[in-house]
């Protein structure tokens, strides 16, 4: 009996996922120093619900991930998150549990420590 093959369009979220990664990250996030690193998307924002975000609130650091092998990856670890601007290769801490969604993007916030 031959092996039966997914249709061509079943492999497509991973072709688009895949040049998301590629064309629309800005960071690159390691586990250690001198380690693998990802392509990441980074963004930072003041929080909505601080009454006062024009005087004196914390900055809040999302990113998303697309790909595997980052199973040590969860709320309290430690990163290192290299962007163009702040916080450019300085060690994180991981703040918000890290969420996986449908298309296989972890996101989650980080704090520089």
């Amino acid at each position: 009996m031959a092996a039966q093959q997914l249709p061509r369009f079943a492999a497509l979220p991973t072709r688009v996922n895949a040049a998301a990664a590629r064309h629309l990250t800005n960071a690159l996030l390691q586990l250690q120093a001198g380690g693998p690193a990802w392509a990441a998307m980074y963004d930072t924002d003041l929080p909505d619900s601080m009454p006062f975000a024009d005087v004196a609130t914390a900055q809040r650091h999302s990113v998303r991930v697309w790909g595997g092998g980052m199973g040590a990856l969860c709320e309290g670890a430690d990163c290192i998150l290299t962007t163009a601007g702040w916080p450019a290769g300085q060690p994180c801490r991981v703040s918000t549990p890290v969420e996986l969604d449908a298309d296989g993007w972890a996101v989650f916030d980080v704090v520089p420590l």
